[in-house]
């Protein structure tokens, strides 16, 4: 329940860059050629070390995102 609310509360732009990432299994490279950016250097974080925040949100998650990030594109 809260997770669906925090994803309700992004804007479209963030919910898209949450189901390239952890629906679509993008890397932040592919997600940043997509959206014609250059990787955020301003957090200072490897692309290993960015997978592996991104497995342990995963594991730690009680809802599936993807049928939230699904509902919500259906809503749009």
């Amino acid at each position: 329940m809260a997770f669906e609310q925090a994803v309700r509360a992004l804007s479209s732009r963030q919910r898209n860059l949450l189901r390239l990432q952890l629906i679509d299994g993008l890397s932040v490279d592919a997600i940043s050629n997509v959206y014609n950016v250059h990787r955020v250097e301003k957090l200072n974080m490897s692309e290993q070390s960015f997978q592996s925040m991104v497995r342990l949100v995963e594991s730690r998650l009680d809802v599936s995102i993807e049928r939230v990030l699904r509902t919500q594109q259906e809503v749009e």
